[in-house]
């Protein structure tokens, strides 16, 4: 059976109940939780316990089947397969870049270590030791060719030598307009 659309008569009849009908308030959230700030006594958390002991959650798995479930969806989106996947490197907020290197020994506990080091690494053939620092002699920190960087054996100051920075912008004429 087709119903046309209400008349003028029949919309103002329903808008007119539903101006009258009284409104249940939303469920409160937050700080107007009655809950708020208090903890279920442990006679409540007993009877909660056992009210849900045996019971299967998230699509029907047990809570240890869905741990291993949660692992391998992890290990599944991880690295290049994740959508959010940058080509493993990330510039840092001091402005140094970082690549992924998770089978070095001074990589950071998410495998990231810094990649001036590395490529110092390389250019001298063997690990740098911890009191070892590796200076940008052009002053741009992502410029990490083996040619830009120069090997210290204590703290370096903020900034380059004027001297450097001649070289560099000697070599390299196209940058100029940086200064």
């Amino acid at each position: 059976m087709f119903r046309g659309p209400h008349t003028i008569e029949t919309k103002r009849r329903l808008s007119e109940l539903a101006k009258n009908r009284e409104v249940e308030p939303p469920h409160p959230k937050g700080k107007n939780h009655p809950m708020w700030g208090k903890k279920h006594s442990p006679e409540t958390l007993r009877k909660i316990s056992q009210a849900n002991k045996g019971k299967k959650t998230w699509h029907g798995l047990s809570p240890e089947r869905q741990n291993e479930v949660r692992g391998k969806i992890s290990k599944a989106n991880s690295g290049n397969r994740n959508g959010m996947w940058k080509g493993g490197f990330f510039i840092n907020e001091d402005g140094y870049k970082l690549i992924l290197k998770s089978e070095h020994p001074d990589a950071n506990l998410n495998g990231y270590m810094f990649e001036h080091r590395l490529v110092m690494e390389q250019k001298i053939g063997r690990r740098l030791n911890k009191w070892e620092n590796v200076h940008h002699l052009n002053g741009i920190k992502t410029d990490n060719h083996p040619e830009n960087l120069e090997l210290w054996l204590r703290p370096q100051p903020r900034g380059i030598r004027i001297v450097d920075l001649i070289k560099y912008y000697a070599k390299n004429p196209l940058y100029t307009s940086q200064l």
